[in-house]
């Protein structure tokens, strides 16, 4: 069952899958947030109004092909889970 969360302006991702964003590529995230269809994302982000960490869950898709060099995941929300010690 899938849920929507709001992830909000402002709001920073820190971790896709536990590892750290701060250090990678465009093409690192791309690969880290694409993932194999059928898998879950976790997204560690830091809210920008609270200032607390979140993880949001999501459902990896069937990638859409677009005209450019890129293409597009689509991603539903699994699971929204507040701050918890140890997430980061």
């Amino acid at each position: 069952m899938y849920g929507n969360v709001v992830i909000s302006k402002g709001d920073t991702l820190k971790r896709v899958d536990g590892l750290p964003v701060e250090s990678m590529t465009v093409q690192a995230l791309q690969k880290a947030l694409c993932g194999p269809e059928g898998t879950c994302a976790s997204l560690v982000l830091i809210s920008q109004s609270r200032g607390q960490l979140y993880e949001v869950r999501l459902a990896r898709h069937l990638r859409i092909p677009t005209t450019g060099a890129t293409s597009k995941v689509r991603a539903s929300v699994a699971k929204f889970t507040p701050k918890e010690e140890g997430i980061m």
